[in-house]
Order: structure tokens, then sequence, then C-alpha cells
């Protein structure tokens, strides 16, 4: 009876979940967000690098 009233359902549960339709364009979704979060991210560190490097330069040769 255990097995039946309490197992049963959620392996049926399970299987469904693993079986979802939508889980693949839910993970393609997240994969494409993740993508974009890393290039804002790799274009904001540039920036960064790019700003102290004018700094830097500013700094070292302040004639120009």
């Amino acid at each position: 009876m255990f097995l039946l009233f309490f197992i049963a359902p959620h392996a049926i549960l399970a299987i469904a979940l693993w079986k979802n339709p939508f889980s693949k364009e839910l993970r393609e979704e997240e994969k494409r967000g993740r993508e974009k979060f890393e290039r804002k991210a790799l274009i904001k560190d540039q920036h960064h690098i790019t700003c102290v490097g004018l700094i830097l330069l500013k700094v070292n040769n302040p004639k120009h």
C-alpha cells in the first residue's frame, strides 16, 4: 500500500518533470540569459580596464 500511494505518484511526477517538453526551452533561455550577462560583464570589465589605463597614462605622462 505504501508503494502504491506514496512512491508511485512521486515516480510518475518525476518522469513527467524529466520528460517536460518546456524544460529544453527553459534551459536554452537560461543559457542565452547567462551568455548575455557574461557579455555585459566582459564589456564592463573592458571599459574599466580602459579607464584605468587612461588614468595611469595621464598620471605617468602629465604633458598630454
